[in-house]
């Protein structure tokens, strides 16, 4: 089995904004620089910023994605997004989930974007 290439920032920022501009109104650009972030095990894993006019609230504040290498663990991220967002409603320090996009979509993989939690990654917390 071939190996799955990470998408650049880039490429995944790229794919989100035209997303969101057949969304919402006026252009959506990058308020930061797109970057990976490392500690994501076994996903690929970015921080990303979007501006826009008429961008809706939960689309304007610093955001994570984390894609997987591979497609089918979709059914995988939908089960986990359901308990995040259940965690976060309890008011656990767990960040809310924005979108849980199947592959194809936007890029051959899934892409889970969710607000950035404050504070270290969970590895980091516990070295």
């Amino acid at each position: 089995m071939a190996t799955a290439s990470a998408p650049s920032p880039a490429e995944v920022s790229s794919a989100l904004r035209r997303s969101l501009a057949e969304r919402f109104p006026g252009e959506v650009a990058d308020a930061g620089v797109p970057a990976r972030i490392s500690g994501g095990f076994d996903f690929w894993v970015y921080g990303l910023h979007f501006r826009g006019p008429g961008l809706a609230p939960q689309w304007a504040v610093t955001l994570v994605a984390r894609i997987p290498a591979a497609p089918e663990r979709f059914v995988l991220l939908e089960r986990e997004s359901r308990m995040q967002s259940w965690v976060a409603a309890q008011g656990y320090p767990a960040p809310s989930l924005v979108e849980l996009v199947p592959p194809g979509e936007l890029l051959e993989f899934p892409v889970q974007v969710m607000t950035r939690a404050a504070g270290p990654t969970w590895p980091r917390r516990w070295r």
